[in-house]
């Protein structure tokens, strides 16, 4: 298929993806570079690649900037990593977008589609029983700014590097539950504390490309795609 379309650029958005915690250490995460190394091995064309907040890690920062060093600990932040490093090595130009988790109405799972529909029938949700870095946004709002960011993005200055992708501000399990209490008007009772994490968008910013919402505004606009 490449040999016969032969395409100027390529946007890899294909991966395994955690479903659950023991997920994020499966094996599966391997085929996620193997893909990366057959497109390569046989395109020169400019390579898009969505990568994850997974390959940053806990560590002493709660901002965190694409010039620091990655410290992934899990085998699916790892494997991100491992895409961004081979990436770097390959000759033709490349850049990989860092994103949070995402949500959104066509998926019917996860953290926000389950908090929802739990306060909507008005069951007490079920939460990370233990601390874990989160941090989320509607993927329609990821998808508006990663096509802005691959049609702008000055590859002859700015080669194989990375981007972050978010809502601005701080974001944890904490600081989400606080804001689904408010828009149902219920109170969750929860007392694990989660880490804060923030993206540095600065260099989002500088390409002139912010959201044009937030993480609130976000959640509240899915809350009525659900139906909730």
């Amino acid at each position: 298929m490449l040999d016969e379309v032969k395409p100027d650029i390529i946007l890899n958005a294909a991966a395994f993806v955690p479903k659950a915690q023991s997920d994020y250490e499966s094996s599966q995460s391997d085929a996620n570079v193997v893909m990366v190394e057959n497109i390569i091995e046989n395109s020169d064309a400019i390579f898009i690649n969505i990568s994850s907040m997974a390959v940053y890690g806990v560590s002493d920062r709660v901002l965190h900037s694409e010039d620091e060093e990655a410290r992934p600990e899990t085998a699916y932040g790892k494997s991100k990593n491992n895409i961004e490093n081979l990436l770097r090595c390959n000759i033709s130009p490349s850049l990989s977008i860092r994103i949070p988790g995402l949500f959104g109405p066509e998926r019917k799972s996860g953290l926000v589609y389950n908090t929802f529909k739990a306060l909507h029938f008005e069951r007490p949700p079920v939460l990370p029983e233990q601390p874990l870095l989160w941090a989320g946004m509607d993927v329609r709002d990821a998808a508006d700014l990663i096509v802005k960011v691959m049609l702008t993005w000055d590859f002859s200055i700015i080669d194989r590097k990375c981007v972050n992708i978010s809502y601005p501000g701080l974001f944890s399990i904490n600081s989400f539950v606080e804001i689904a209490e408010k828009l149902f008007d219920k109170k969750i009772s929860y007392n694990i504390v989660h880490p804060l994490f923030g993206f540095d968008l600065h260099m989002l910013n500088a390409v002139g490309f912010m959201p044009e919402t937030d993480f609130s505004s976000a959640l509240l606009r899915v809350k009525y795609d659900y139906g909730f």
